[in-house]
């Protein structure tokens, strides 16, 4: 994995931890919707329904939305399965989204 994806995948992990980071396209959608989310993401294996829900509630809700490398978000949180989070607002946001704008998402 490129150095700054494992970065990336390391604050993930720890927002995981911190209850900064929501799985699931329901959840992620969700906190677009209520306002809670800084971040959207979404692995490039998703299917094209998670795709276009995400990418619709990002536009809709004026949430960035980055793509991951293909298991990224699993092996961030250590669930297998995870195609689409969130990062909520919070002290982890921020790093995350600078991390992925350098790692090339920008």
């Amino acid at each position: 994995m490129i150095d700054g994806w494992s970065k990336v995948s390391g604050m993930l992990g720890l927002a995981f931890r911190a209850r900064q980071l929501v799985t699931g396209v329901d959840f992620a959608v969700e906190a677009a919707r209520t306002g809670k989310a800084r971040v959207l993401l979404l692995d490039t294996a998703a299917s094209e329904n998670t795709r276009k829900r995400l990418r619709d509630a990002a536009t809709h809700f004026g949430v960035p939305l980055y793509e991951l490398p293909e298991g990224l978000m699993d092996q961030a949180t250590g669930k297998s399965g995870r195609m689409a989070g969130a990062v909520l607002k919070g002290s982890f946001a921020e790093p995350i989204q600078t991390l992925l704008m350098a790692a090339g998402n920008g």
